[in-house]
């Protein structure tokens, strides 16, 4: 609706003048002055351009008498010496307040002990036009949970009871019953202390804050009410858990856990909107192509082979084909690679540089992250990075040119090893739990998967039939580790590079490293490491000093 209120046509007659005649009306004779014919007609002219009844009528007229007698919020008691009534009286004519509200004429504190006329009504009273009989502001959903969490923030720091919060939010809530969120929440969430506290979680999920648990519950429980809802909460049997709106992002004790809406949440809550508002994938595990650095890659002819068929099948052109032609024949359309092999050999960077050329950004699982204490908890962080996933592909599909993302299990090992006997212990339960999650997960993938592991014997054998591409990498050869040594440092000669290369059995990454120790020998001394130098550092490269060449080749810088 459109912020303008008024109608810009003038009244036939004016407008303060008649509210003039109310005011002297009830000065004289108080709520009930005498009916004289002046009177009669005035206050019939007043219920009609207010669109309001009597009392309604009374206490606007002395609301704008107030404005402009000391522009103050008005107290009750003000109201009940001007009506010349008990307070208790004005108590009782609450409704007419409520009503006024809701068409928009007066405004309350958020106390609510005083209230004051709107802004809109001073305006078109002292312009003499013609008032709209709606000047209620239309409020959006957003505007709604910003309000209802601005009714909490205030409530802090007055004297008043979470009773007297309740009040008001239900009050807020009646106010605006037409919103369609407000109408889904109340068919789905019964309880009108859980729908309050969903639209502080909603709030700060527009913030992208997670909300400390104990703060939300304490805002709207007292005393021994707040147990029995934190205890619902970490036994997750409160409805905001069992609808699935609102997950832990931090379990701990009461003090220290932090909630947050889950997906499901978002979208019940944004409807419409959730594209817009849905939250980006935290940059820690998101790696963009242009954010990644161009290397050149060593392999063996094997493994070459191998690589440039998977940077084919990666390319988008290809990747849809692929998957459109998989589908048609109901067959599962994800791309799932696993790269293993030795430590150092360059598996990860592989990763790297198949994104960097097929234009991918790459989803990095921080496995530390999905492991947790609590029981359950970290099946739902390994879901979670699924769930994520599928949003970013769906996104991403949405969006002209889009790419779908790599997703990126490094070391995956430590979340796809063996499973146990679960008569061993609850941790074996929980690690079997989480390895038939991404069991199913990859059967069911529609992206793209890759996972690294220097310990392959370590990796459950279902998981084998899941991986498309299997891709063994090893140390690399003679041949590999001198155009390594001369691709690094183009300053060396070839017998150099060679001599290096057969002496000291060192993976791509080690040599990394010594290219590294040496650019920093050069900016501490100013000049550039001698042969000898680079000798010496390769002979402490390896902890077992082990100088044994290799005969296979499969390393990537």
């Amino acid at each position: 609706m459109n912020n303008s209120t008024t109608i810009t046509n003038k009244t036939k007659w004016n407008v303060l003048s008649n509210i003039n005649t109310i005011c002297d009306s009830i000065v004289e004779c108080g709520l009930h002055p005498e009916r004289t014919t002046l009177y009669q007609t005035t206050l019939l002219r007043m219920n009609e351009y207010f669109n309001t009844n009597e009392n309604q009528t009374c206490i606007l007229c002395f609301a704008i008498y107030q404005h402009f007698r000391n522009n103050n919020q008005i107290y009750p008691s003000e109201l009940a010496d001007f009506l010349s009534v008990n307070v208790l009286k004005v108590a009782a004519m609450y409704p007419d307040f409520v009503a006024l509200r809701q068409k928009g004429l007066i405004d309350f504190t958020d106390s609510k002990s005083t209230f004051s006329v709107s802004k809109e009504v001073i305006k078109t009273v002292l312009n003499n036009e013609v008032l709209s009989h709606n000047l209620k502001k239309e409020t959006n959903y957003i505007d709604f949970v910003a309000k209802a969490a601005n009714l909490y923030e205030n409530n802090k720091y007055t004297e008043n009871s979470t009773d007297d919060l309740v009040c008001q939010l239900k009050e807020y809530e009646d106010s605006n019953d037409t919103i369609p969120f407000i109408i889904r929440c109340r068919e789905l969430i019964s309880d009108s202390k859980s729908r309050f506290m969903f639209y502080d979680l909603c709030n700060d999920s527009i913030s992208g804050l997670p909300s400390c648990l104990c703060s939300t519950i304490d805002d709207i429980y007292d005393d021994s009410d707040r147990f029995i809802i934190a205890r619902k909460f970490f036994d997750e049997e409160h409805i905001l858990m069992t609808n699935g709106f609102i997950k832990f992002t931090e379990k701990g004790n009461l003090i220290d856990s932090k909630v947050t809406l889950t997906e499901k949440g978002k979208k019940f809550f944004l409807d419409e909107d959730y594209e817009l508002y849905s939250a980006k994938v935290d940059d820690k595990k998101l790696k963009k192509p242009q954010d990644i650095f161009t290397k050149k890659l060593f392999y063996s002819e094997e493994n070459q082979k191998q690589i440039d068929n998977l940077t084919q099948s990666l390319t988008q052109t290809k990747f849809r084909q692929i998957q459109k032609k998989l589908t048609e024949k109901g067959l599962p359309c994800g791309i799932t690679v696993l790269l293993h092999g030795a430590p150092g050999c360059g598996k990860t960077e592989t990763v790297y540089q198949l994104a960097k050329k097929t234009g991918r950004s790459i989803m990095h699982v921080d496995i530390s992250s999905t492991k947790s204490a609590w029981f359950g908890e970290s099946e739902k962080k390994i879901k979670e990075v699924f769930t994520d996933y599928k949003n970013l592909c769906e996104k991403m599909k949405k969006i002209k040119g889009g790419r779908i993302p790599i997703l990126l299990f490094n070391e995956c090992d430590a979340v796809f090893s063996k499973r146990k006997d679960i008569s061993y212990s609850n941790t074996a339960q929980t690690e079997n739990a989480i390895q038939n999650i991404i069991l199913e997960e990859m059967e069911k993938l529609e992206g793209i998967l890759i996972a690294t592991t220097n310990l392959i014997d370590n990796l459950d054998p279902a998981f084998e039939r899941r991986f498309l591409f299997k891709i063994h990498f090893e140390n690399p050869s003679v041949e590999a580790k001198k155009a390594i040594w001369k691709n690094k440092m183009k300053w060396m000669s070839p017998t150099q590079a060679e001599e290096l290369a057969i002496k000291y059995n060192l993976s791509g990454g080690e040599i990394d490293n010594i290219v590294r120790k040496a650019e920093m020998k050069e900016i501490i001394s100013g000049k550039r490491p001698a042969f000898s130098d680079i000798v010496e550092m390769c002979k402490v490269e390896k902890l077992n000093a082990a100088t044994e060449p290799v005969k296979r080749m499969g390393f990537a810088v």
